[in-house]
């Protein structure tokens, strides 16, 4: 007999700690020092058509790349500028960093490890603070991790090894385009590290 009809694609067990982020999240207007200029900086993209040159109520904001702020304005404006909506960037960058660290830890360690990493990863007090609030290091995290998940997975044949590399260079410029250079040390560290154990007798 055929049950495909019933199988159903279940959450991971880890999904369940998204959930205090996200009552976070739902529950609180923005809060500074960040996110009120986050918010304006984001709105004005969207009430005034400027994608590439940023503005702070009129004042130029040269600081920072674009990415999350476009992010978060398209979920702003498509909801009547809820702020939870606004926040749906960093709280889907923390339930996509969760799976990430789970399948990190299943590529270097094993199942158990797998199951229990995502957990400790959403327990820590910085990833509740990040991930309900309008901020730009959860997708930067999100472009560095994935990109380094993506290097270090192996490859057995070279048209992998293509689609991996091209990955992971589309993850290094999320990255890039959501805090800029913090990206090329977040990334570029670890690999050159991988690059020197690799050339270690033994390594």
């Amino acid at each position: 007999m055929d049950d495909s009809g019933n199988s159903r694609v279940r959450a991971p067990a880890w999904a369940w700690f998204l959930i205090p982020i996200a009552l976070c999240a739902a529950t609180r207007d923005l809060w500074a020092p960040d996110e009120p200029r986050y918010g304006m900086i984001a709105r004005w993209i969207y009430d005034h058509g400027e994608f590439l040159v940023l503005r702070r109520c009129g004042t130029l904001y040269p600081d920072k790349p674009p990415l999350v702020y476009w992010l978060a304005g398209l979920a702003g404006s498509l909801s009547g500028w809820s702020e939870f909506a606004m926040r749906l960037v960093s709280l889907g960058s923390v339930a996509a960093l969760a799976w990430i660290v789970s399948r990190l830890a299943r590529l270097w360690f094993g199942e158990t490890e797998a199951r229990w990493a995502p957990v400790l990863f959403l327990g820590f007090a910085l990833i509740y603070w990040n991930g309900a609030r309008i901020a730009l290091d959860p997708l930067l995290t999100v472009g560095c991790v994935g990109a380094l998940y993506f290097a270090a997975l192996p490859a057995h044949d070279a048209a992998t090894a293509r689609r991996h590399t091209l990955l992971a260079g589309a993850l290094g410029g999320i990255a890039m385009l959501s805090k800029g250079p913090p990206a090329l040390v977040n990334i570029g560290l670890p690999l050159l590290v991988w690059a020197w154990q690799r050339q270690r007798p033994g390594g």
